[in-house]
């Protein structure tokens, strides 16, 4: 890199508006030279030493070589890059020892996982996306991730760096739109949120939408927590048999309830029980308002409460259902819409009144089925009661990935919809006296695409669809 293309890419650091820090910050090894250069940005430190972890654990004094708080290390005569902790001191004569983020460069999100991502098929997406606790090169720390394409600069803030988007600048993986940055040294329970910079300067804060646990007050964002990881589960043979073919509970008697109106406890489950409900129905979200689509509406039950209920029913032979995303994006999830200074998730279409999924983008089709994913692998709900709106793609995905899909049930509530056929003909139907019931009943495909299923089943309450795969 020539001095001239190096002194811009340091503005672009030092300006926030830089989409690959690691190629200016963190270590670089020139082995001709047997020259390593380590580079470190910090608006506000007065100093910086690096600190060698290996023999001879020799300690060098950083030079600053922009006021903005660039600083500058040549070590020469070294015969590979060494691992090292980065000391700064502060204008008030305090401290920090931890590691350089940018000496962590292998990202997490593969090449595989962007291809399956860019096509909608990752499902999964919740073992990479969102912020990760783990250990790197043995380092703790906190792996964070995001798709924000129109994003010019996204970073990792919080009250660890005093919500300075300067610091944590993450790292643009490719065209896919993929930010990731691994934050060594960073501890369970801080809050979080992503700042990001687009076109024109403008700078806004969002939520992670993958945020496992979100926190509303005092302080509003994700808290960096994995509530499952820690919980002990007692519902063995339950799950080991709900791995089985044909392991819905035949015919569904579902309660549906609202988490935020009845208390999960031991005396609901024992009174739906004993009004012979197999299932009850529930949405982890709370209602249709949703903020957060990977927790639980704290406001209302953490995570442990809803695991340890889920756990109980399972324990007396009741199922739980989840009720999906809906269609379409409620008021309350104002974070989501123009998630990245574009209509990301949702539809370009203006004349929408309210905000819908984009189900033609694929890695909407990501999105939505790896939260489904999430909450039946790690909150053990049984199946997924889907909108209406989502059938067809979810119907899709279940028939060109079943093998994949294998362990996920899916249904769809029956709707009464517009009628499209005669009152006589329901007459004949339900007479039992129509000479060709197949024109009729059973699933019929629209001129749109979709397709139509009409049944009659007397004495049912609900009738819904259930959809599966073909492995």
């Amino acid at each position: 890199m020539n001095n001239k293309a190096l002194e811009e890419d340091i503005q672009r650091i030092i300006e926030s508006r830089h989409n690959q820090p690691q190629s200016v910050l963190g270590p670089h090894y020139m082995e001709k030279e047997k020259l390593l250069i380590i580079r470190i940005f910090h608006p506000h430190a007065k100093e910086v030493h690096i600190q060698r972890k290996t023999k001879p654990y020799t300690k060098y004094k950083m030079e600053k070589i922009h006021e903005d708080g660039l600083f500058e290390a040549k070590i020469e005569k070294v015969r590979q890059a060494f691992k090292y902790k980065v000391i700064y001191t502060f204008q008030d004569g305090n401290t920090y020892t931890t590691h350089d983020p940018y000496a962590f460069k292998e990202p997490e999100f593969t090449e595989f996982d962007r291809y399956l991502f860019l096509n909608g098929k990752h499902y999964k997406l919740f073992e990479k996306f969102g912020a990760h606790p783990m250990v790197k090169d043995g380092v703790k720390g906190v792996n964070f991730i995001l798709w924000a394409p129109n994003a010019q600069r996204v970073s990792v803030v919080g009250p660890f760096n005093l919500w300075d988007g300067r610091i944590h600048q993450m790292m643009l993986l490719d065209e896919s739109g993929i930010w990731e940055l691994f934050i060594p040294d960073l501890g369970e329970a801080e809050v979080y949120q992503y700042e990001m910079k687009i076109e024109g300067d403008i700078i806004f804060k969002k939520t992670d939408p993958f945020s496992f646990y979100t926190a509303y007050e005092p302080l509003r964002g994700g808290v960096i927590r994995l509530p499952w990881e820690k919980y002990r589960w007692k519902d063995e043979k339950w799950m080991k048999d709900a791995k089985k073919e044909n392991s819905w509970k035949l015919p569904l008697n579902i309660y549906k309830m609202d988490v935020s109106k009845e208390p999960l406890d031991d005396l609901l489950i024992k009174r739906i029980k004993d009004e012979g409900y197999n299932y009850i129905e529930l949405s982890p979200y709370m209602g249709d308002k949703i903020d957060s689509f990977f927790s639980p509406n704290t406001m209302k039950c953490i995570p442990e409460e809803l695991m340890t209920f889920i756990d109980r029913c399972h324990n007396n032979n009741i199922g739980l259902i989840l009720t999906s995303i809906p269609s379409i994006i409620s008021e309350e999830a104002k974070e989501m819409t123009f998630y990245d200074g574009t209509r990301l998730y949702e539809y370009e279409d203006t004349t929408i009144n309210k905000p819908k999924f984009n189900h033609e983008r694929k890695e909407v089709r990501s999105f939505l089925i790896s939260n489904s994913m999430f909450w039946m692998e790690k909150y053990h709900f049984d199946g997924v009661n889907i909108d209406p709106a989502h059938v067809k793609m979810y119907k899709e995905a279940l028939e060109e990935e079943g093998d994949v899909l294998k362990d996920m049930k899916v249904i769809a509530n029956g709707t009464i919809t517009e009628r499209s056929v005669s009152e006589e003909e329901i007459k004949r139907i339900v007479e039992v006296r129509h000479s060709d019931p197949h024109s009729i009943l059973g699933p019929h495909k629209l001129m749109d695409g979709n397709v139509s299923v009409r049944t009659f089943y007397p004495g049912a309450k609900d009738i819904y669809l259930l959809l599966e795969g073909t492995p």
